[in-house]
């Protein structure tokens, strides 16, 4: 007889509140409660998009989502959260519990580098003064 044992890529989903956990079940206790129903509870790294940056989710799994780029532009696949695709809005910088298995985040970066005329003028000035006359003249 083969034996099957399921589980899931967390455990502490405030969500589960009145559907798994009961109603009021603390935090702390969420881990010991899951136990006592699962075989296994995987552990894994939460998925940080860092300041200056946005996540671009990549879904593996879900329903098949109708492709939301509009007729001007057919990219293919960019659905809504949800869906099977790349998501149309990106995550913000902050903590997500994403699960590796199903879903992959590319981290882009979004800062924009801002150059001031001031910065620009100091950096020709700079280069200029290598090209003095006194250096150029040929011996």
């Amino acid at each position: 007889m083969t034996q099957l044992l399921a589980g899931t890529s967390g455990f502490s989903y405030k969500e589960w509140l009145g559907k798994f956990y009961p109603e009021k079940h603390p935090a702390d206790a969420m881990l010991r409660y899951y136990a006592g129903h699962f075989a296994t509870v995987e552990i894994k790294e939460t998925t940080i998009v860092p300041i200056a940056n946005v996540g671009v989710v990549i879904a593996y799994i879900g329903r098949e989502g109708k492709d939301v780029t509009g007729d001007a532009f057919k990219h293919g696949n960019l659905v809504n959260k949800g869906e099977k695709g790349v998501w149309v809005e990106p995550l913000d910088p902050g903590k997500y519990p994403i699960n590796s298995y199903t879903h992959r985040v590319e981290i882009v970066p979004t800062a924009n580098v801002v150059l001031t005329m001031r910065s620009v003028y100091t950096r020709v000035s700079n280069l200029l003064r290598c090209f003095s006359s006194e250096r150029m003249r040929s011996a």
